[in-house]
């Protein structure tokens, strides 16, 4: 996890309306829990296709993820 993902998580909750209160614990408790990454790595292998999917991809290289778990296949396939 990096804080640009956690930024972007709670957007689209803030997108959604959802409760500010609900955002902020959510993200307190995934920023606890997850492994997280300075995000300091940037990839650009989605620009063409998904450009927002390019922090998660950063985020699974930076934390040597065996695996990256996405409802969003189509695009990460492509990567």
């Amino acid at each position: 996890m990096s804080n640009q993902i956690l930024e972007e998580i709670a957007a689209k909750f803030i997108d959604k309306g959802i409760d500010e209160e609900r955002i902020l614990e959510f993200v307190r408790t995934v920023g606890r829990l997850a492994l997280n990454v300075p995000g300091n790595y940037v990839v650009y292998r989605l620009d063409d296709i998904d450009p927002d999917d390019n922090m998660l991809l950063a985020a699974a290289q930076e934390g040597s993820a065996d695996y990256l778990v996405s409802l969003d296949a189509r695009h990460l396939a492509q990567a």
